[in-house]
């Protein structure tokens, strides 16, 4: 009797097994069973621009030097300037017909470097002395060293170079600690404004020894190969000429 119900629940367990088996058949073959998955999705997407630079250069140069004497208008037609958008080069020089420098007169000329960029740029200036006004002399034995235009230059209202010479404001600016300078991506605007300008003081009413040194300048420049006036004797290194260059550049570095 024993064996006889376990047979039956064999054959249960058997039927069960198979009936189940049968119904897994039927539903992969309708394919009503779904198998559940995990989907990792990635969609990109960029946009950009052209990065802005923004660096301007500017020079007038107009006001720097004379004609006959007094200025014409406040124009002179020697000064040359190449400039792009980020480069600039200013030639100055007296040399060229018109172009005069005397006791009593003045100029002055402004450049300017302005502006932002979102790379990397570096700000240069450079200050070449090609020749100022410079009389080596020699009085009674005693030499001396007469330069009468003064020099001054400024940073938008801070003194820079006070009634100096063209190779003082060369050092200044060629001071790469000040004036190469290096600017991040995104840095605030500059807005640097410079004004260089000169005076040759006419002097007062009383003759002095710089009035006897200035004439013999004016005898210099007449001749060109006057050697002595009076108890003065002209010496080697004198210059009756001023030229000088100035370059500003913004260049972008690599990053």
């Amino acid at each position: 009797m024993r064996q006889t119900n376990t047979r039956k629940k064999n054959n249960l367990r058997s039927m069960i097994i198979v009936a189940l088996l049968l119904l897994l058949v039927a539903v992969i073959g309708f394919g009503g069973y779904t198998l559940s998955k995990y989907v990792s999705n990635k969609t990109e997407g960029g946009t950009a621009q052209v990065a802005k630079w923004g660096y301007t250069v500017e020079a007038d140069a107009t006001k720097l030097f004379g004609k006959n004497y007094k200025f014409d208008n406040g124009k002179s037609n020697s000064i040359i300037a190449s400039a792009g958008d980020t480069a600039l080069t200013v030639s100055a020089s007296t040399a060229t017909a018109n172009n005069l420098v005397a006791p009593g007169t003045t100029g002055s000329m402004t450049f300017s470097v302005k502006g932002a960029a979102e790379v990397l740029a570096k700000v240069e200036i450079e200050f070449t002395v090609v020749n100022d006004i410079v009389l080596n002399y020699e009085k009674g034995g005693t030499a001396g060293t007469y330069k009468p235009v003064k020099w001054t230059l400024k940073k938008g209202a801070t003194t820079l170079v006070d009634g100096k010479t063209l190779a003082d404001v060369a050092n200044e600016l060629n001071d790469a600690a000040k004036y190469d300078i290096t600017y991040e991506p995104n840095s605030a605007p500059i807005n640097d404004e410079y004004t260089l300008s000169w005076a040759w003081d006419f002097g007062d009413a009383t003759v002095t020894e710089n009035d006897h040194l200035d004439t013999l300048l004016g005898m210099l420049a007449k001749e060109n190969t006057v050697t002595a006036n009076g108890e003065y004797k002209v010496k080697t290194g004198t210059s009756t000429d001023i030229e000088f260059t100035l370059k500003i550049s913004v260049t972008q570095l690599a990053q």
